[in-house]
């Protein structure tokens, strides 16, 4: 997994998050290998400093308000594949993990 962390055992509205330290450098590499469809998606995700787990298989990462989702990128990659969120701007605002199921929503 490329997060650390406890992850929520349901589905956790915005209020009840606990946002962490997020360290971006594992996700750098993977948007440069899909550049063609995603350009800049490399340096917008060493933008992101905070992060919080949603629900089992989905990281915020727009720590504000709520924030819309314009796109979603979906970033293959054998292993662990992602579906990127992203607002209006193209910056990141939530992760994926598509390989882990979803928890329930409580």
């Amino acid at each position: 997994m490329l997060i650390d962390g406890p992850r929520p055992t349901k589905h956790l509205r915005r209020t009840g998050l606990g946002w962490f330290d997020f360290d971006p450098s594992p996700f750098i590499e993977r948007p440069r290998a899909h550049a063609a469809d995603y350009p800049g998606l490399d340096v917008r995700f060493a933008a992101c400093r905070r992060a919080a787990w949603h629900r089992d298989c989905y990281v915020a990462l727009a720590e504000g308000g709520e924030v819309g989702v314009a796109e979603t990128a979906v970033l293959w990659e054998g292993g662990e594949d992602l579906a990127v969120d992203l607002d209006r701007e193209g910056n990141p605002v939530g992760i994926e993990c598509l390989n882990r199921p979803p928890c329930r929503s409580d």
